[in-house]
């Protein structure tokens, strides 16, 4: 919470104040200064992170103004902004004494519960002082409530709340950063459309409201509706880099190569300062191109300025697109090895190993997947794929109970199915089907993923078929 903004640019008169004040302190003589300067001197250190300095100058500002309520609240903020709790407390004490009815006073008391997890008593003060708040205050009374139903992992009240401080003011930019966390760790994303397409009706210049919009669309899988949503976002908002990195990767899904050739110059024209995140985004529209050797050359280049284990990535994309597989694999082993071991790069050398017919490399490099990442479902169905290819159906149905103890996926119940009728346990493949069938019949198209040759094998397909009637 910043309750302070004493210094409105460090003008010519600032910086007389500063030398002065830093003179004194260099001959070890402390004149008097008044208070409007000592808050700017503070406001100062505190915006260059300059912490022992900025309480050095609050010890001797206390000297000086000690009846000055103001100092103390900035006692408090400093003390939190630090994590120290104990002097926030000791500050805050002060504080009450000469500024009892002060709201900040409040505020910070609020604060101070809520990070000791005294989340009750901190409410219960919020709900007191919403009785009185207005404006600028009651909406900092709903957002305090919000983060502390987020802190107790209660999404839905969080949004809420939220959502009402929203519809009051439509601009509020940390709220909506709240109501993002919201509507992602809450899956409330049905709810979070409905919000923010009400909040750009209410304005239409709202940026993170278009932004919130394009998200929770994006996740519904309105993928349209979620590009015109960023794409109003950067229209009114030209350097919302948020807006711009979520807009990129989603172009490059859905393979729309103009408009996202357009974006990427748009973006070099507001982030100059970004010029390997660009490469790295032309190289790629350069391979849904299909213009793999053009894109070899650009990650190339780019790894002469800065090795990342992303760009050493795509290369190695590049280069197995275009049937070079040693170097492939030498690519996906350095960004192995430059991000410290990610599984999704052992993934892409396991794949590499299998096209080079190196079965038992691949088997390894999928094993340290899945104990890199037990509960992804990526890894775990890339392991299965691999299996049920290779025909090693004992292991692979062995992995799948592990997958299952791990991790959550509507794939494993259709592997189940594959796994029981090739180890030939007919009745217990029956028994899975039928269940999967009556639980998740619009995913059974996973089964045929997993092992597509079985839809050429006549007897699997007369079984399968005798279920579906």
């Amino acid at each position: 919470m910043q309750a302070f903004d004493y210094n409105e640019g460090e003008g010519q008169d600032f910086r007389m104040i500063l030398r002065r004040y830093e003179g004194m302190l260099a001959k070890g003589e402390l004149q008097f200064l008044d208070l409007e300067s000592f808050l700017r001197l503070l406001e100062h250190y505190e915006a260059q992170g300059k912490w022992e300095q900025a309480f050095l100058t609050l010890e001797h500002a206390l000297r000086q103004h000690a009846f000055s309520g103001q100092l103390y609240l900035f006692g408090v903020q400093l003390s939190l902004e630090v994590d120290r709790l104990w002097e926030a407390e000791r500050y805050l004490a002060q504080a009450k004494l000469y500024e009892p009815s002060s709201m900040e006073v409040r505020f910070f008391e609020v604060e101070i519960l809520q990070q000791r997890g005294h989340y009750k008593q901190a409410y219960r003060l919020l709900d007191e002082m919403m009785a009185e708040a207005k404006g600028a205050d009651r909406l900092e009374a709903l957002l305090m409530q919000a983060v502390i139903h987020e802190q107790q992992e209660r999404y839905d009240k969080s949004f809420e709340l939220l959502a009402e401080l929203l519809r009051e003011d439509p601009h509020h930019e940390l709220a909506y950063n709240r109501i993002w966390l919201a509507m992602e760790l809450g899956e409330l994303y049905t709810e979070g459309a409905e919000l923010h397409q009400e909040l750009t009706d209410l304005d239409p210049y709202a940026p993170w409201a278009w932004y919130n919009l394009g998200h929770a669309y994006k996740k519904l899988g309105l993928y349209e509706k979620a590009l015109d949503a960023y794409d109003y976002a950067i229209v009114i908002a030209e350097k919302m880099e948020f807006a711009y990195r979520d807009y990129i990767p989603l172009l490059m899904h859905l393979k729309q190569l103009d408009r996202l050739a357009g974006v990427l110059e748009d973006f070099e024209e507001h982030f100059p300062q970004y010029p390997q995140d660009l490469g790295m985004w032309r190289g790629q529209l350069l391979q849904l191109q299909g213009q793999y050797a053009q894109a070899q050359q650009q990650f190339l280049s780019l790894l002469e300025e800065e090795k990342t284990p992303n760009c050493f990535y795509l290369l190695g994309v590049s280069y197995a697109a275009q049937g070079q597989w040693l170097a492939a694999l030498d690519a996906f082993e350095q960004a192995f090895k430059l991000a410290d071991y990610e599984e999704r790069f052992l993934l892409a050398m396991a794949e590499t190993h299998n096209q080079l017919n190196q079965e038992e490399a691949a088997r390894n490099c999928f094993q340290q997947a899945v104990e890199l990442a037990p509960h992804s479902p990526l890894v775990w169905r890339s392991y299965l794929e691999f299996l049920i290819d290779e025909g090693d159906y004992e292991q692979a149905w062995l992995a799948l109970q592990s997958a299952q103890l791990e991790s959550n996926a509507d794939i494993y119940d259709w592997a189940a199915v594959l796994l029981l009728w090739q180890l030939g346990q007919k009745q217990a493949a029956s028994e899975q089907l039928i269940m999967a069938l009556s639980t998740k019949v619009w995913s059974k198209h996973l089964l045929f993923e997993l092992e597509p040759d079985l839809e050429q094998n006549e007897a699997f397909m007369s079984w399968w078929g005798s279920h579906l009637d």
